[in-house]
């Protein structure tokens, strides 16, 4: 017998360096939004952190200016690409934590969507399903809870597949009116019962 060779993954289908991701961007309203704040408080932080540095700098300029003025050309240069400096490096570190925020809120939002997804499997009545977020997604005490809530519809289901079952079998065998009245009382009973779940 031929064995079939081994299928090297694709690139598409090799996990990057970020993993399987491929969208980023699952709930764009409130990642972006969660994003732009924290990277708005940032940028408060930035322009107070470059301000005072900036301050520092032009007044050890002016110092070094009245003791050496024929420095003041050199001096200048130095303070224009050292404010550069900073802008670039505030800019940078901006970026850096805008993309982090969007990677960090993606563990919610990829959670929060998946969940989304399989909880509209358990209102098709599909409740042999079982959620599993990626190990680094947020809610994994909801995957708990959620997982507890499926095994536990799915249990009782069972239960009362194998009561109708039973009744069913009962009921092939009535012989009597006294086997059909206690027949006809189980069913009740199970019926009342199943009334009672979603009363």
């Amino acid at each position: 017998m031929d064995q079939q060779p081994l299928e090297m993954p694709s690139a598409a289908q090799r996990p990057g360096l970020l993993g399987r991701r491929r969208d980023f961007l699952v709930n764009h309203r409130y990642q972006l939004r969660a994003s732009l704040l924290t990277a708005a408080a940032v940028l408060v932080l930035l322009v107070l952190l470059s301000l005072v540095l900036y301050s520092v700098s032009v007044s050890s300029t002016n110092h070094a200016l009245a003791d050496s003025p024929e420095l003041a050309k050199m001096i200048k240069a130095q303070n224009r690409l050292q404010l550069f400096l900073i802008l670039l490096a505030s800019v940078v570190f901006l970026a850096g934590v805008f993309v982090v925020s969007i990677l960090e809120t993606h563990r919610t939002a990829g959670a929060a969507a998946k969940l989304a997804r399989y909880m509209n499997r358990v209102e098709q009545g599909r409740y042999n399903i079982q959620l599993r977020l990626r190990k680094d997604d947020h809610l994994q005490d909801v995957q708990t809870a959620f997982n507890q809530m499926t095994r536990s519809l799915r249990d009782r289901m069972w239960h009362e597949v194998e009561t109708i079952g039973r009744l069913a079998d009962r009921s092939r065998v009535i012989r009597t009116q006294e086997d059909a009245e206690r027949l006809a009382g189980e069913i009740r009973e199970l019926a009342a019962r199943m009334r009672r779940t979603v009363e």
